[in-house]
């Protein structure tokens, strides 16, 4: 539709318009929130362009002081975590329940039925997460340190099944009738 110089062009105003208008909206809207619970707290209201320069300084303090980098740590080391748990769930079902056979079809939630804690789930998600999570540290070398979420699916995935074989899937039940006569599925 134009040449392609004229369609850079275009997307790089483009671009630049909504990261301004985004910065705009969140210095507003962090202005707003400061002066309210200003004003809530002290009963004196000394302006919205006194928080606005308030949020701008606190904004241009924690990019001046690394923290977006901090956060990315934060982040990576949750996402060892995210995974572990998300890999442990998905393989339960898929695995201890539909293949293995060792996972009630039905899930129940009547606290009578259920034992206070499933090792299959417990110990397969601090096996994934503390190893994960030891790789991304550099315990096992810098080479398979980048690698630790894949460990973290990895590990969860082995795990989880060969914990409900170890058990024989005994701790997913602990009886299989609470002793109420009403039952847990009606006609709809």
């Amino acid at each position: 539709m134009m040449p392609q110089w004229l369609a850079l062009l275009l997307a790089v105003v483009l671009v630049v318009i909504s990261q301004v208008k985004i910065n705009v909206t969140n210095a507003y809207s962090g202005s707003l929130a400061w002066t309210n619970s200003y004003t809530r707290i002290t009963k004196r209201y000394p302006g919205r362009i006194t928080f606005l320069v308030v949020n701008l300084l606190i904004a241009l303090a924690l990019m001046e002081l690394n923290m977006f980098d901090f956060l990315n740590a934060i982040l990576s080391f949750y996402a060892n975590l995210a995974m572990s748990w998300i890999c442990v769930v998905a393989a339960d079902i898929a695995i201890n329940k539909y293949l293995l056979k060792l996972s009630p079809k039905i899930p129940e939630f009547r606290r009578g039925m259920l034992y206070d804690w499933n090792p299959v789930g417990i110990v397969s998600l601090v096996l994934a997460g503390g190893v994960s999570i030891a790789i991304y540290f550099g315990a096992f070398g810098a080479t398979v340190q980048p690698f630790s979420p894949l460990f973290a699916v990895g590990i969860a995935i082995v795990a989880t099944p060969l914990m409900a074989i170890i058990t024989r899937g005994r701790y997913y039940l602990r009886r299989s009738d609470d002793g109420i006569e009403l039952p847990m599925f009606d006609e709809h």
